[in-house]
């Protein structure tokens, strides 16, 4: 969210977890050593009544401190316990099957903890559920409808036993004398509510009506798919939810998936609550806990006054595609509200990438429109660094930024440009980019996404594999390859490719720049995020650097992530800006060049307007954070296309 005068001025909540093992304990034996120190302040459960500090210790294989601020946090608060000698099996429910797979044993345990943490957190910050008041899953199932269905509901009851989690399962759950209809219909709009989608669940009445009081009620959802035959039409209740697919093979590990899901989505609740709590007098007209679907929105609609000239609806992200929105659109002039009713349905992602602002007893505002960035095409320059771990990251968080950075680019109508060959990992990014265009392009004919490929590289690729990809992306983006100063398409490219044989004598480093004053050149602004520090063995320079360079003297725009190290930290730190908590990196076996390019980005990256503010590059440049990092560069960019089309002349002007 925007900073404004009704947030608060630091976290509201601080969780800290410490993972106690023998190490630690050993570590702490005496009161004047670093640790023992360290952990006194850090372990103090701090509530001053603006912001909360809360402990959850995690205790390994029994590790017991007989002093120190480990015994003493041990002798006061409850922990969660996990054995790493025991089978990770056992930690799901102690009947399930044994497994000698190593594979499965961490990411069995790893399921255990995270439902284990989350929950704790939960009870401790949540105004809905609390210590001795539990979080409670309700169980909504029906009959079987062949002896050859597993009893799913039992074994779901069997496995939540097992944990601190509260159930609720029908008839069993109510007490005597009680209205049974009435208490049923008050758990499922109380409880986090977890589907067991048999083959007959879609069609009975009293499981559709659990399911629509749940959505109602904004409660927690997922369902467990255990379809065996499959249902005759379903129903449009059921859908618009977290799934978990149920295995007969693996039934146990099922179910924890789902309950780890579960608890996950009733964190994400209750973490949206609080944060839409600060945004009570802002103006938004309605704050789902879940994206807005045709069941939630007929049943806020009802009670809206017909007269509000502008609807705004704030929602937790990923963001609702386009077709998703136009049906909304529709739905509310049906229910009356006219042609000049104003509907924006944003994320705080959106609103932030918008230029959304908090206006006390007023309703929000936007700096530029939905598709601001039509014709505007983004260039990203990313790489895993080498300082991921020193900063407590891995690849998957660079993938999420990446990720957030993608959606919002192509819900604003922009084009994202990316150099990058195909490779078959989870890590593609490539791949992942392409993902995402299929899923959130608003753009026309495949302009979404452009992969640009130098030559170097579409020699070393199948022709198989190219064309594979080029299929793919046919209907949301492009496939060139950079030849000379011209962009070639794959049948181009594939009839040059007779002149040069294998190209084993090729010079990548050539064609890699030439690829890159390509892409500079037909960029509007570019991103840095990461950057590996060494260069390949074929270069003077690292690649995400050079491309950086080589952007700042074609006068386009570069934003500086800082954040996950690397290249970015080290451009950062040359300009002048910020890393986080004082990070430094350096490009090992400096070259001339490498010392040239960033003399020359540290002189003229300030001389070219990005868009935002100095305040606002400063938090670009230290965040880690996918939202803060996706939102700050697209509002940059959104002003730059907002000015220049309010410029007869066509050049934009800075931000603030």
């Amino acid at each position: 969210m925007p900073a404004g005068d009704s947030f608060p001025p630091a976290a509201q909540f601080t969780i800290v977890i410490p993972v106690i093992d023998t190490p630690l304990v050993r570590a702490t034996l005496r009161d004047d050593c670093p640790w023992s120190l360290y952990l006194k302040d850090t372990l103090t459960i701090d509530n001053n009544g603006t912001s909360h500090r809360y402990v959850i210790p995690i205790i390994v294989d029994g590790a017991s401190p007989s002093r120190g601020p480990l015994a003493d946090l041990i002798n006061r608060l409850q922990g969660i316990r996990i054995n790493t000698h025991k089978s990770s099996d056992e930690l799901i429910s102690p009947d399930h099957p044994a497994s000698t797979k190593e594979s499965n044993r961490s990411w069995i345990d790893h399921l255990y903890l995270e439902r284990e943490v989350s929950q704790a957190i939960i009870q401790l910050i949540s105004p809905d559920w609390r210590i001795d008041r539990p979080l409670k899953v309700f169980i909504s199932h029906t009959k079987k409808k062949n002896s050859e269905e597993m009893n799913v509901a039992r074994l779901v009851k069997e496995i939540i036993d097992d944990t601190h989690l509260e159930f609720f399962f029908d008839e069993s759950s109510i007490q005597t004398c009680d209205e049974w209809g009435k208490e049923l219909r008050n758990k499922a709009g109380s409880c986090a509510l977890l589907m067991i989608r048999t083959d007959l669940y879609a069609s009975r009445l009293w499981t559709q009506e659990e399911v629509l009081l749940a959505k109602e009620h904004d409660v927690p959802i997922v369902s467990l798919s255990a379809l065996i035959l499959g249902e005759e039409r379903g129903s449009f209740l059921m859908d618009h939810l977290p799934t978990v697919a149920f295995s007969q093979s693996d039934a146990h590990g099922s179910v924890a998936r789902a309950l780890c899901r579960l608890v996950d989505e009733a964190l994400k609740r209750t973490l949206w609550m609080l944060q839409t709590s600060f945004t009570t007098v802002a103006g938004f007209d309605w704050k789902p806990v879940h994206a807005p679907e045709p069941t939630t929105v007929i049943s806020w609609l009802k009670n809206h006054p017909r007269t509000d000239p502008h609807l705004w609806i704030i929602h937790p992200d990923p963001p609702l595609t386009r077709h998703e929105k136009k049906l909304i659109r529709d739905m509310c002039e049906l229910a009356g509200f006219n042609d000049n009713t104003q509907l924006d349905i944003v994320t705080p992602r959106e609103f932030l990438s918008r230029g959304g602002a908090f206006h006390p007893g007023q309703d929000p505002s936007i700096e530029t429109g939905e598709h601001t960035l039509s014709g505007r095409r983004l260039g990203i320059s990313v790489s895993p660094s080498e300082d991921l771990e020193r900063l407590g990251l891995s690849e998957s968080h660079l993938d999420y930024a990446v990720s957030e950075l993608a959606q919002l680019t192509f819900l604003h109508g922009g084009t994202l440009v990316y150099g990058g060959r195909i490779k078959r990992d989870p890590h593609d990014m490539t791949t992942f980019m392409a993902e995402q265009a299929e899923r959130y392009a608003t753009t026309t004919g495949g302009s979404a996404f452009e992969n640009l490929q130098p030559w170097s590289e579409f020699l070393a690729a199948t022709k198989e594999d190219l064309r594979e990809f080029e299929d793919r992306i046919q209907n949301v983006g492009s496939l060139w390859i950079a030849f000379g100063d011209k962009k070639l398409s794959l049948a181009e490219a594939n009839r040059h490719r007779l002149s040069y044989g294998n190209g084993d004598t090729l010079d990548h480093m050539r064609t890699l720049t030439e690829m890159r004053l390509l892409a500079a050149s037909t960029t509007d602004a570019r991103v840095l995020i990461g950057g590996r520090l060494q260069r390949s063995c074929y270069a003077v320079s690292p690649g995400t650097l050079e491309e950086t360079y080589l952007q700042l003297q074609a006068d386009r725009p570069v934003y500086i992530c800082g954040g996950f190290g690397g290249i970015g930290a080290v451009v950062a730190k040359a300009v002048g800006l910020p890393t986080p908590d004082g990070y430094t990196a350096a490009i090992p076996d400096e070259t001339g060049d490498t010392k040239r390019m960033l003399a020359s980005i540290s002189e003229k990256w300030w001389s070219i307007d990005t868009g935002l503010s100095e305040a606002e590059l400063t938090d670009l440049a230290v965040s880690h954070h996918p939202s803060t990092i996706a939102g700050l560069i697209l509002r940059g960019m959104n002003r730059l296309a907002n000015n220049a089309s309010n410029d007869p002349t066509g050049v934009p002007h800075g931000g603030e």
